[in-house]
């Protein structure tokens, strides 16, 4: 709309603009009004989550840069220079930021991956393409207004990707610009066409090389993404037969990109197990295969530590749910992850883990009281460290160290993990740490009439009267066997009510 304003000759009158100009105005008012757009500009702060996560992530890309500045790590690769150079205040912010494969700024990343040649490479089409305008604009000076619109949708761009990753969305516009400006100069500078004969050779090679490329990488690509996409859903569904079918397609098909549907499957797997939803006697049939398909990958790239970390992970589920000789394996798969990335907290945590599976308590506590030496506003050492005090039956250290983990910002992330949080709250008579906690697994699992017969109790405890008998009824509403041991806890709450009265 903006470009046929500026570039049109003849004299729009207002009534059109008005009828263009007023739906657009509404739409950014409604955009400002009910997003926190305006928040987020007012309310700057360098040491905010989401920047301070950058600005570490803007780091470990020069680090790389400078490590390996001719020709950097290669293509995609941002995650191995991540791995070397992690920065363990990341933990911090969230799990998640401990992980990273682009440094949210795509001159960070096209130094690091591509080196010095790459950086001038592509500064050098970015200015060589303002120069062109330049020189056109020098040729017709009646064409000023397109020819900055052109110009500035080129330095937004370059704007943009200084505090982003670059998408494909975003290079299909920017190839298209470039690819105009092309048009614009070939025909500015007098370049002479090229032959039929010429056009035609360069179409036959284009389309060899996509046929081609179809059939070895393109086609076995998407039938395998295919596969991955549906285990994952048969997953979410609950479709135990389909998980299985398609975990065997999985497998037989070659691909460049196979190794990371294994990484995919393999997390999808773990928030599944989590919130105890796969059946023993799936994943004693499924994990074998998700183990062989990681342990390909970590061989052909031994310096990815994703693929040892995950292997670890899937090889303790396997002590859990197969045979506990996987522990050992669990172990040395994380001991390689951390050769790789030796900063990187989530392989010691892993590994305290493992430890309190093997019933080697000592170990994992050892492990978790050196991390939170190195990082002590870090929240999940101290989570798992309560974990370990409370195997050991130390209640007093346990409830000390879970609630300071709390207290740092961890919310525990699975039933499993709040119901061990409770009973730790539970031994020292904290009902009002232990309501909300009680609360969230209810969210997850409202079916299960012990948690509202858990959480009456509670509410009791916190003279909540009328939730404590909502809560009871529920309980019995779910489960009738609580009739009447629920009519008696109904009656003790009125008891209690009537005495404080």
């Amino acid at each position: 709309l903006l470009f046929y304003l500026v570039s049109n000759k003849k004299k729009i009158s207002f009534k059109k603009i008005a009828i263009f100009g007023a739906p657009l105005l509404v739409l950014v008012g409604f955009v400002v009004v009910n997003t926190d757009l305006i928040s987020r500009l007012t309310n700057f702060s360098l040491t905010s989550g989401t920047i301070a996560t950058r600005l570490l992530l803007w780091k470990i890309g020069i680090q790389a840069f400078f490590d390996k500045w001719l020709f950097g790590w290669g293509p995609e690769n941002f995650t191995y220079a991540f791995s070397k150079f992690y920065n363990p205040r990341l933990l911090k912010f969230s799990f998640y930021e401990t992980w990273a494969d682009k440094p949210h700024n795509q001159l960070i990343e096209i130094a690091t991956t591509t080196g010095i040649f790459g950086l001038i490479t592509f500064l050098g089409i970015i200015l060589f393409s303002l120069y062109a305008l330049w020189r056109l604009f020098i040729k017709d000076r009646t064409q000023l207004f397109p020819y900055l619109l052109i110009g500035g949708a080129i330095i937004s761009y370059f704007i943009h990707i200084f505090f982003a990753f670059d998408t494909l969305e975003l290079r299909m516009i920017l190839f298209m610009v470039l690819g105009y400006i092309i048009f614009l100069t070939s025909r500015a500078f007098n370049v002479k066409g090229l032959s039929f004969s010429l056009i035609r050779g360069f179409i036959l090679i284009v389309l060899i090389t996509a046929v081609v490329s179809l059939n070895i990488i393109g086609i076995k690509t998407i039938y395998a993404s295919y596969c991955a996409d549906e285990a994952r859903n048969s997953i979410i569904d609950n479709k135990y037969m389909d998980i299985k079918a398609s975990f065997n397609k999985l497998k037989d098909i070659e691909t460049p990109y196979k190794n990371g549907n294994w990484e995919v499957l393999a997390d999808r797997l773990l928030e599944s197990n989590a919130v105890g939803r796969m059946p023993k006697s799936v994943m004693v049939e499924i994990l074998p295969t998700i183990i062989t398909g990681l342990e390909e990958a970590a061989k052909e790239q031994e310096e990815n530590f994703s693929y040892h970390y995950r292997l670890g992970q899937m090889y303790h589920l396997a002590g859990d749910y197969i045979d506990k000789k996987y522990f050992d394996k669990s172990v040395e798969a994380l001991e390689q992850a951390k050769k790789i990335s030796p900063k990187r907290q989530v392989s010691d945590l892993l590994l305290a883990q493992i430890y309190y599976s093997k019933r080697d308590t000592e170990k994992g506590i050892k492990l978790l009281e050196d991390l939170i030496k190195e990082t002590p506003n870090v929240a999940e050492p101290y989570w798992y460290l309560g974990i370990l005090y409370d195997a050991g039956g130390e209640y007093d250290k346990s409830y000390a160290y879970m609630t300071t983990a709390a207290e740092k910002g961890y919310s525990p992330k699975s039933i499993n993990e709040e119901f061990l949080y409770v009973t730790v709250l539970g031994r020292f008579n904290d009902y009002y740490k232990m309501a909300p906690v009680y609360e969230s697994i209810i969210e997850k699992d409202k079916t299960n009439p012990r948690w509202w017969a858990n959480i009456a109790v509670v509410y009791l405890e916190l003279e909540k009267y009328e939730k404590a008998r909502d809560a009871t009824r529920q309980a019995m509403f779910l489960d009738p066997k609580f009739g009447d041991e629920g009519e008696g806890f109904l009656r003790k709450i009125d008891e209690k009510e009537k005495g404080e009265k």
